[in-house]
């Protein structure tokens, strides 16, 4: 019998912690539509970034908002890598190769950050060869991987 209750009673928290992710999903994105209605693009570009919403992107180019994308590398590279390297390395003046490659190596976010790594600095790498010149060993062990 109390085996039986521990197991109902396991499938009721499970159902309730997965209702408290979609309610609280759907409260973060429409704090996010608030902010956007009120200009403050900012504070939604962040939860949309950890929404992990693909329109962040379109946020991002509708809004001009590359400058306040620095601390969300990781995040973005989860949404879409290639669309992200490919917008680190079109405005790489705006946030350093060293920024990127700091985040990614330091994140506690479930990701491959090695395969994100050997993406960016190759496509850095392609675009400019002494862009990230710092990174260039890390970027060869990467490679024989």
């Amino acid at each position: 019998m109390f085996a039986v209750a521990k197991r109902i009673s396991n499938k009721i928290l499970v159902e309730l912690k997965f209702l408290h992710q979609i309610i609280f999903g759907r409260l973060r994105k429409s704090l996010a539509e608030l902010y956007v209605i009120n200009g403050q693009y900012e504070k939604a570009l962040s939860l949309y970034a950890e929404l992990l919403k693909p329109e962040v992107f379109e946020f991002i180019e509708k809004y001009n908002m590359y400058d306040a994308i620095h601390d969300k590398i990781v995040n973005l590279m989860i949404v879409d890598n290639k669309r992200t390297v490919h917008l680190r390395t079109q405005h790489r003046d705006i946030i350093l190769p060293y920024e990127v490659v700091e985040q990614l190596l330091h994140t506690s976010k479930k990701c491959d950050k090695r395969y994100l790594l050997h993406l960016y600095l190759h496509a850095l790498f392609e675009i400019d060869i002494h862009a990230g010149k710092d990174f260039h060993d890390m970027q060869s062990k990467l490679f024989a991987l």
